[in-house]
């Protein structure tokens, strides 16, 4: 999991916000990503990604959007 998780992490930098707060990571994000890293992901690995990414969401954001 640590593996993912710093992918996770590495991906998030290039994270993009609105003028309400941070952005989902997009799949075309992701896609980006792995393209630059020279990295190929199966589909339950980009999930695992997304499921990371929906726990960061929910921590540093709260009901209304805005970041914390």
């Amino acid at each position: 999991l640590a593996y993912y998780y710093n992918a996770f992490l590495d991906l998030s930098k290039s994270r993009r916000s609105s003028g309400f707060g941070p952005l989902r990571l997009s799949h075309s994000e992701i896609g980006w990503w792995c393209q630059t890293m020279g990295i190929e992901l199966a589909p339950w690995e980009v999930q695992i990604l997304r499921d990371l990414d929906d726990v960061w969401m929910e921590v540093v954001t709260v009901d209304n959007g805005q970041p914390r």
